[in-house]
């Protein structure tokens, strides 16, 4: 998952601070990670880190997926989409999903990882 941090960290930009409330709901952390680090690719891959280090296995792509698209950022959702080999993960992780605000990203799983596909659905209506 670090490689996937490396590569959305510099889309996030200026909204990791949001990310960071949405994903570790710890404003100390945000502001530890504020003072911390310079850059803020750098303070998006740390929020990202965190998040994952503390969730565990709760720390999914599907669930960053959520979190990304809950707070407005669709175009980093979708970047993610290009980073991920989604056949490599077990199918029990992907039957969780709940429905996307708009814009829509649709999943459609088979109890077959291998056949796991994604399609992405643009709502004309602003989040």
């Amino acid at each position: 998952m670090e490689f996937i941090f490396s590569e959305i960290a510099e889309e996030l930009g200026k909204v990791w601070e949001k990310l960071g409330r949405n994903l570790l709901k710890k404003e100390c952390a945000i502001q530890n990670i504020n003072r911390d680090f310079d850059s803020v690719e750098e303070k998006a891959y740390q929020v990202l880190m965190k998040w994952k280090k503390e969730k565990g296995p709760e720390a999914t792509i599907v669930s960053l997926m959520e979190s990304l698209v809950h707070i407005g950022c669709t175009k980093v959702a979708e970047s993610l989409l290009d980073c991920v080999d989604f056949s490599q993960f077990a199918s029990h992780e992907m039957l969780s999903i709940d429905p996307f605000p708009k814009p829509l990203i649709v999943y459609n799983i088979d109890e077959d990882p291998q056949k796991f596909a994604i399609q992405k659905q643009l709502s004309k209506e602003k989040v």
